[in-house]
């Protein structure tokens, strides 16, 4: 989601701790988590805003999850169907080749 992004804000829920850089949590040691560079970071002092703030990261990475996983599935059906068409016509060489590639691709799904 984040890489190693510099404008990135990196965050510890458990300390309320944010920093601009992928690092470990200053007051506990634990590794940060990355929230991106436009949700605004609650005060300390607010922790109603972290914990809905935990929530919404959490929910915007199942989603993201949900959506990966969706796209991997059709992205799985359509090279199924693709060979599929491809062993249904008359065989050569280019096509054969063709379906072999198309089912390395498949397996490494």
């Amino acid at each position: 989601m984040c890489g190693d992004m510099s404008n990135a804000n990196w965050v510890c829920f458990e300390c309320r701790e944010a920093k601009r850089q992928k690092s470990l949590c200053p007051q506990c040691e634990t590794e940060m988590v990355c929230i991106g560079m436009k949700i605004a970071i609650p005060p300390k002092r607010n922790e109603k805003a972290w914990i809905a703030l935990r929530k919404e990261i959490g929910r915007r990475r199942r989603d993201h999850d949900d959506r990966k996983y969706a796209q991997s599935v059709r992205r799985k059906h359509d090279l199924e169907q693709e060979i599929e068409r491809l062993k249904a016509l008359p065989a050569n060489e280019g096509r054969k080749r063709t379906i072999r590639q198309l089912q390395k691709e498949l397996g490494e799904l």
